[in-house]
């Protein structure tokens, strides 16, 4: 339930000399379509960094078209399919939304894991974005994260310039979801940012950034 307003801060710090560009990932229901939607909208060779779900639709895209990726840049992110305990709870959390309790569930269930303690400005811009995008767009991500692939296979088999970036605080996407995608490419550089959580763009703004221009500078 992000949009570009996530990056903003990368945005600024990475566009000078670079076309930065942010694609949405919010009209369909599956990651692969997602993916291929993407991959669309990009040009013929890039390189991908994405967050959370973006992370997920990233590793999406590196499966299917891995010749077009430059590097890859996964934060804040999980490379397994969904666990049956998450699966069976999605759908309760759907009816919620479709009933008009959207943000009732955010603030109660999203909100607090977005950073390591309460933020009222990661809370307020959290908020804003999932309220511009509405609950049919929290639907569709909702059926397409359920229902995603392992894609574990395909980071093993990667050789790109990769970083792998995650906060130890995160909850959705705890620390040891980083270091199983390192140790599936050991040639990755692991960056764990301490106080942080789930938004390490926005929490941890001047350190993503610096480890984002590590990692394009060795493309």
């Amino acid at each position: 339930m992000c949009d570009a307003r996530l990056f903003l801060p990368q945005i600024g710090a990475l566009s000078a000399g670079r076309s930065v560009m942010v694609p949405e990932i919010s009209g369909k229901d599956s990651i692969a379509a997602l993916a291929a939607q993407a991959l669309d909208q990009a040009p013929p060779r890039f390189a991908l960094a994405g967050l959370s779900m973006g992370g997920i639709v990233a590793m999406e895209m590196l499966h299917q078209q891995p010749d077009r990726i430059a590097g890859l840049a996964l934060m804040n992110t999980n490379p397994r399919a969904e666990l049956p305990e998450v699966r069976e709870g999605r759908q309760a959390q759907i009816d919620a939304a479709r009933r008009g309790g959207m943000m009732a569930l955010m603030a109660e269930r999203m909100f607090p894991l977005y950073s390591r303690g309460p933020d009222a400005g990661i809370t307020d811009i959290a908020a804003r974005m999932a309220r511009d995008l509405g609950p049919d767009v929290f639907v569709r991500q909702s059926l397409a994260l359920r229902d995603r692939q392992d894609r574990s296979r395909t980071l093993r088999e990667s050789r790109l310039p990769t970083l792998i970036l995650g906060g130890m605080q995160d909850r959705l996407c705890p620390p040891e979801r980083h270091h199983f995608m390192a140790a599936l490419m050991p040639h990755a550089r692991l960056v764990m940012l301490d106080d942080a959580a789930h938004l390490t763009t926005l929490e941890r703004a001047d350190e993503t950034c610096a480890a984002l221009k590590d990692w394009l500078e060795e493309l």
